[in-house]
């Protein structure tokens, strides 16, 4: 197995890690086989497993600018290099899978802005992006050698290492990509889904040898301490030993003797900080006509934190549109945290070139350690060919395409537009000149947009009539595990004081207290059984009272503790 015990540095379990490793292992193994080099002797097993996961599934890592590269070079050395003949084919089939999920992105002026995963803030996608430049390349769309000011724009946002690298990939292989350069449309409205659901995870992953393996696949999705995969990976760091690994080293000192039956409990109660990170199984919409493209999450963990996503997106060929909620210090302060893509993820609905937005983080959010959420706007006004302001719209023109964003609200903070209200809507539309004419039509389709929301109590909801199309949304708040802890702790804290005072008042007429009252209390106590466990935890009074042999003296405690596992284990029962 490629993690190796007390690991400090190296990570293994992202999807593009996981695929470098995997494919390099290999090719190590099977170039010197000749001399008893053996890595893994389930190595093979596993890359043709990841291989023909991806075909099926699709890439966790979907669009993302910073790391498809990454997979896509792994995938070609197999597929240059390796001297297996049903790994090489696989190792195709993924090729042409990942690149066509990148072509179906891909808008007429060569650029790639749209939702993605594990990509960083918004607000650093520039023109012609990372996977932009791969498109072109592959398909030829928007490239345009003799256009200096274009060649100039590459040179200024990419780094022409990258450029070059991305240049040979595609010229040294000779693997056919006729299918994804043929696989490119201009127009484009669909609904599509990511990876698989929680329980076809499971299935497939029955194929893997090895436990660790399946725990690793389920990293490379995100999945970490979500409530579904928490016991997975808490059984890897013990097992492995990871606690000084550079990612779980701050929590190390806590998880070495922390109690295993208590992990699914604490991932529950934490989940609003936990449940977002997955990159499976959503549902991307993404419409797209020449130049113009907005795409969204189908409501994707709305409320919760968001870690790894871009939720939504639009743009006009070059430029880039969206909200991106955030955490930041102080009103006006430029250290803001941007680490995370959303400090919270939006409720979306999309129908077409349409969307609405509804942001409401959850009930305990700021219990769990995150600071208040602004929301920003990203919209480069200066940039923009032509703008307009009409009430919370914002408008703007690059060439022949248009940008509408309503804003719930006109605040300022960190010296960038955005809102600072915990209920917001937000909508946006995009257009063309060949489907909504010149700008001036634009703006008046956008005026003449009916709008309805209402904030008011525990939801939020609005609907959208705009060029000729009905959209609406409603986001309840979701109080999240800890909210149901507490509650359920207060009321079960009141039928026990109730409980107690009935029994007191009444102990006189009801033969069970009766017994109790004439029964000697040290007999009754010291003749129960001492090895009391709590549900499969291996907790006794023994545990909890050490050194305690006389335990009438200790009992109320001893049930005092077992109450509050009892409480626990209950509330979370609830929140699910």
């Amino acid at each position: 197995f490629y993690l190796t015990r007390g690991e400090t540095r190296r990570a293994y379990w992202s999807e593009n890690l996981l695929h470098i490793w995997t494919t390099s292992a290999f090719l190590i193994q099977e170039r010197f086989a000749n001399e008893t080099f053996n890595i893994d002797a389930n190595l093979r097993n596993r890359l043709l497993w990841l291989l023909r996961a991806r075909s099926t599934t699709g890439f966790y890592e979907f669009n993302s600018e910073r790391y498809l590269i990454h997979t896509l070079s792994s995938l070609l050395n197999v597929w240059e290099f390796s001297l297996d003949l049903e790994i090489k084919q696989a190792a195709k089939v993924a090729t042409i899978t990942l690149l066509k999920e990148l072509t179906r992105s891909l808008n007429s002026r060569g650029n790639v802005i749209v939702v993605d995963a594990r990509s960083g803030p918004l607000q650093n996608k520039l023109f012609p992006s990372r996977t932009g430049v791969l498109a072109q390349l592959l398909t030829g769309i928007g490239f345009t050698l003799t256009n200096e000011s274009f060649n100039e724009s590459i040179c200024a946002s990419v780094d022409v290492k990258f450029f070059r690298v991305s240049g040979r990939i595609f010229l040294d292989t000779d693997v056919n990509l006729t299918d994804a350069i043929l696989s490119y449309q201009e127009s484009v409205s669909t609904v599509y889904q990511v990876g698989l659901s929680y329980e076809a995870t499971q299935e497939i992953s029955k194929d893997l040898a090895s436990p660790w393996d399946r725990i690793m696949s389920q990293m490379s999705m995100g999945g970490y301490i979500h409530p579904d995969f928490a016991l997975d990976f808490f059984d890897l760091i013990q097992e492995f030993e990871l606690f000084d690994h550079h990612h779980v080293a701050p929590y190390g000192p806590y998880l070495r003797d922390f109690p295993r039956a208590f992990v699914p409990t604490l991932a529950k109660i934490i989940r609003t900080r936990t449940q977002g990170t997955l990159l499976h199984c959503e549902r991307v919409h993404q419409y797209k006509y020449k130049t113009i493209m907005i795409s969204s999450l189908e409501n994707y963990n709305a409320g919760f934190h968001g870690s790894q996503q871009t939720p939504w997106v639009a743009t006009t060929g070059t430029l880039n549109v969206g909200t991106q909620s955030e955490s930041f210090v102080g009103d006006d302060s430029l250290t803001r945290f941007v680490s995370f893509n959303n400090a919270h993820l939006p409720f979306l609905n999309q129908s077409k070139n349409v969307l609405v937005s509804m942001y409401y983080p959850n009930w305990d959010y700021q219990i769990m350690g995150a600071s208040f959420p602004g929301v920003r706007l990203i919209f480069p006004l200066e940039s923009f060919d032509e703008t307009e302001v009409f009430q919370n719209w914002v408008i703007g023109r690059e060439n022949n395409s248009y940008v509408a964003v309503y804003r719930h609200c006109n605040d300022v903070f960190a010296q960038q537009a955005g809102c600072l209200d915990v209920k917001q809507v937000w909508f946006a539309i995009i257009g063309h000149e060949d489907t909504h004419g010149n700008f001036a039509d634009f703006v008046d389709i956008v005026k003449a947009a009916d709008i309805e929301k209402s904030t008011g109590g525990g939801c939020i909801s609005a609907t959208i009539s705009i060029d000729n199309t009905l959209l609406t949304g409603k986001l309840c708040r979701d109080m999240g595990g800890f909210f149901v802890l507490m509650l359920v702790s207060f009321l079960l804290v009141g039928i026990c004081i109730f409980g107690c005072a009935l029994c007191y008042k009444c102990r006189n007429r009801m033969q069970c207290c009766r017994q109790c009252k004439s029964e000697p209390k040290e007999h009754k106590i010291n003749n129960m059984e001492k090895e009391l466990y709590f549900f499969d935890s291996e907790i006794t009074l023994t545990d909890l009272l050490p050194g305690v042999t006389d335990y009438s003296k200790h009992f109320h405690h001893a049930l005092l503790a077992h109450f509050v596992l009892l409480v626990l284990a209950i509330g979370i029962s609830f929140a699910d």
